[in-house]
């Protein structure tokens, strides 16, 4: 490959996607939005990346002072801010090697009843890598004082606040399906879907 074609299959794969920057000097690893890929007269190429630690950054291409990792957070359901969110890949674009919208998404598990798409971004990635779950009791308790629309647990469960009002009782969802009601105890009080009894069983009071 020629060095254009080079610097253009890596602005294919790359560019406008999230990435881990190895900074060797520092042994340290931070994430990164690479912005473009550009050539150079003398060099292989010139990286321009954003971060949050260091601001913008230019990066040799081929430099052994940094190296680009490729790496996608755990698929499933983690606490973003106020909202249970769901991390889930495209399959169909994973030519684009970095996170982004075109080969990932971010949404929130109430998407059935009204949650929303999120924007993938610094902070939305840097929480599906720290993938953050609670307890049931934890859970309710954020939600009792009204710290959270809906609350992450393990096993891609979550809990949201009633859709309806005047409810008393929690949604609980499997990643974006609603699947029972609970009570502020933690009680199961309607199974939406039976199959999911053993899984719900771990987790609360049936």
């Amino acid at each position: 490959m020629t060095n254009d074609q080079i610097i253009a299959d890596f602005r294919r794969r790359y560019a406008g996607t999230f990435v881990w920057l190895d900074i060797h000097a520092e042994q340290k690893e931070v994430l990164a939005k690479v912005v473009n890929i550009e050539s150079h007269p003398v060099k292989l190429g010139v990286i321009y990346v954003d971060t949050r630690e260091y601001g913008s950054l230019s990066l040799n291409m081929g430099s052994e002072g940094h190296a680009i990792k490729f790496r996608y957070p755990n698929t499933g359901v983690f606490q973003y801010k106020e909202n249970a969110c769901l991390f889930h890949r495209r399959p169909l674009r994973q030519y684009r090697r970095g996170i982004c919208p075109d080969n990932c998404a971010i949404i929130d598990t109430t998407r059935r009843v009204g949650g929303n798409v999120r924007i993938i971004d610094f902070s939305t990635v840097a929480s599906a890598f720290q993938h953050k779950t609670y307890s049931v009791p934890a859970a309710l308790a954020l939600l009792k004082r009204g710290e959270a629309r809906s609350v992450a647990l393990e096993d891609n469960l979550s809990i949201s606040l009633p859709v309806q009002l005047k409810s008393s009782e929690y949604l609980v969802f499997h990643y974006t399906s609603p699947v029972a009601k609970c009570n502020d105890s933690g009680k199961i009080t309607q199974l939406l879907e039976k199959v999911y009894s053993p899984l719900l069983a771990k987790h609360f009071v049936l």
